[in-house]
């Protein structure tokens, strides 16, 4: 295999000139910054997806919106190398990889595209948005699991704590707690019952 650049059965073309060539859909897919500002206009194409990361301005990014162009931006359409190395991280397969990576895009897509034409923002817009109310839930759960982790040890230590004060009368079957820190309490039958002020 040699080089792409001595294939003769083509015409040679400046690499810049790549963004002049009409099509149907233009996938940057190597290095940031490929349409910007000053050669954004020379784009003949209908619909962009941003393979690399930051392949394309802001500024670019708000011309093409104004001349009808799509533009799926890069943190949705190549999501899939993210997704792909959690999965393998937790054993997934081949097959489950491929099929995730396919459902979570087009799910993120469909809700990006769907929200930037119905609030009439750019689509970086609605995923950065998406993305943020995302972290915002992740960082809500997180905490909410360790205030939850908290709460459980600090109930095991009332728990043991309350069994090494609970005794059982002999002469009636009754658990009784006898006077001290517990500011209430009720015996009953089969078991017991307290009205704690733990936390």
């Amino acid at each position: 295999g040699g080089s792409l650049i001595e294939y003769t059965d083509a015409k040679h073309l400046d690499r810049d000139a790549v963004v002049d060539i009409e099509c149907d859909i233009w996938i940057p897919a190597a290095r940031p910054d490929v349409l910007h500002e000053d050669n954004v206009h020379r784009l003949k194409t209908r619909l962009v997806i941003e393979g690399a990361n930051i392949p394309v301005t802001q500024g670019a990014e708000e011309i093409l919106a104004g001349r009808g162009i799509l533009c799926v931006p890069d943190f949705i359409a190549n999501a899939g190398g993210v997704i792909c190395a959690a999965m393998e991280y937790r054993g997934a397969t081949e097959s489950q990889v491929m099929q995730t990576v396919e459902e979570k895009l087009r799910r993120n897509t469909r809700l990006v595209l769907e929200d930037a034409r119905k609030r009439d923002i750019l689509p970086r817009q609605a995923a950065v948005e998406l993305a943020e109310a995302r972290v915002r839930k992740a960082m809500e759960s997180l905490t909410l699991k360790r205030r939850n982790r908290a709460l459980v040890e600090q109930l095991r230590e009332k728990n043991q704590e309350l069994e090494s004060l609970v005794v059982r009368d002999p002469a009636t079957g009754l658990f009784v707690v006898p006077a001290g820190p517990i500011s209430s309490y009720q015996t009953e039958a089969d078991g017991y019952s307290f009205d704690l002020d733990l936390f």
